[in-house]
């Protein structure tokens, strides 16, 4: 049963609703994350296994000398992208989009601005119409582990937005790069 107020809510006419959205004479419009804006700030670039990203002041509210969860998330699908551009798209044999069915996270400790990061991904299970992805977030210099990223991705039609069954090639392609959780690969960088 609904609650009180939310019965209240529910029951003020759709018209109105869409009114009082429009009374608000501002509107903040989210900043668009994708790998090709990332890859034009300064202090990011792409790795084997992942991106490298320098962790600039602008990405963080005013007053925190951190990345917030979002910000990291919004960097774990630029991620994503790199991996759909490297590992999808050049083995589809026709147009294919995907959706996240599930993310999970578990964020092991703050990440300072000026810190410089690896952010790796790792084919974890490939299903006929879907797969799974890990995501972690490093320290470049030490491996120091501040995140992990589960994600879920299903393979849509692009047309009609239903589910998808790729190609078998592409599902052979993606298996035979499948890694065990925990296990993203290594990549040693010397800053020195």
């Amino acid at each position: 049963m609904l609650s009180d107020p939310e019965a209240k809510w529910r029951a003020i006419p759709p018209d109105m609703v869409f009114s009082l959205f429009q009374a608000k004479s501002k509107c903040v419009k989210m900043d668009q994350t994708s790998l090709k804006l990332l890859l034009s700030e300064n202090g990011v670039s792409i790795t084997p296994l992942g991106l490298l990203v320098m962790v600039l002041p602008d990405w963080v509210v005013d007053n925190e000398t951190r990345l917030s969860y979002t910000s990291i998330i919004r960097l774990v699908e630029c991620c994503r992208e790199y991996h759909w551009e490297k590992d999808i798209l050049p083995f589809s044999d026709h147009a294919i989009d995907s959706t996240v069915k599930m993310i999970n996270g578990e964020f092991k400790k703050p990440i300072p601005v000026g810190q410089i990061i690896l952010i790796k991904y790792n084919i974890v299970q490939v299903r006929k119409k879907s797969y799974s992805l890990q995501f972690s977030v490093e320290d470049a210099t030490n491996n120091n582990l501040y995140a992990i990223i589960n994600l879920v991705s299903v393979f849509l039609d692009p047309t009609s937005g239903s589910t998808y069954y790729p190609s078998k090639y592409l599902i052979q392609i993606l298996k035979a790069k499948i890694n065990p959780p925990g296990v993203p690969g290594s990549l040693k960088i010397d800053f020195s």
